[in-house]
């Protein structure tokens, strides 16, 4: 929900999550964010999410309603409508509002393997006047690799305007269907991450932390509801 949007076309119930990550431990540098998402039979998924990014001087609010449906038996695509909210705290700056949308859609070859693409904000909407302020575009292509029932590898590519394309890895591996242990890396700038997640009937946790060999670590937190779920 808060990267590929048509990942949601496969979501068969209710579900709801927070999330809230520290970049290198300095709360000015948080993330928080939430999203539901609600599935309607035989139409599609609609979901909603809200992710803020900053402080009490420097703070970015994007808001994005999104519509996930399959086109087929294995191809899902979605789109979502964003808005960005921007505010320094100050009366010279102010606050400026901006307003742009994003899609993908993912492809299910067969049961091992799933691919993916994700644009976002292809027409670099303006976010302030001032200099010609504007949100960069991104564009991300991969895949998902079940290696066993238990065992899952992702492989994409994320290139954002202004930036060199970052390679981003990570695996999963499910113990007994209720504990999942992670590890990830990327590149441009290069990290290296790790986690874990439980799953308890309706409720997931999840949790992680990634280090740059710089900066320090970035722990994270995330809890998703299932709302139909037996």
């Amino acid at each position: 929900g808060m990267n590929n949007q048509a990942a949601l076309a496969w979501t068969e119930e209710i579900s709801a999550g927070v999330g809230y990550n520290t970049r290198f431990m300095l709360s000015e540098l948080s993330d928080r964010y939430v999203m539901v998402a609600i599935p309607v039979e035989d139409k599609g998924t609609f979901s909603l999410n809200v992710n803020q990014y900053g402080f009490s001087s420097y703070s970015l609010t994007k808001g994005g309603l999104a519509f996930s449906r399959f086109f087929g038996p294995n191809f899902a695509a979605a789109v979502q409508f964003d808005v960005f909210q921007f505010n320094l705290g100050d009366e010279f700056y102010g606050n400026h509002t901006a307003f742009t949308f994003e899609g993908g859609f993912q492809y299910k070859i067969n049961d091992q393997l799933r691919l993916g693409t994700h644009i976002f904000n292809p027409v670099e909407a303006e976010l302030s006047a001032y200099g010609d302020e504007r949100i960069p575009p991104a564009l991300a292509f991969g895949f998902a690799m079940n290696l066993t029932e238990d065992a899952v590898f992702q492989v994409d590519i994320v290139k954002e305007m202004y930036r060199p394309a970052a390679l981003r890895t990570g695996f999963s591996y499910l113990i007994m269907n209720t504990l999942a242990i992670r590890g990830g890396m990327q590149t441009a700038p290069f990290s290296i991450s790790g986690g874990a997640g439980l799953v308890l009937k309706n409720v997931q946790v999840d949790l992680s932390t990634s280090y740059h060999q710089i900066l320090g670590v970035s722990p994270a937190i995330s809890l998703m509801f299932h709302l139909n779920k037996n």
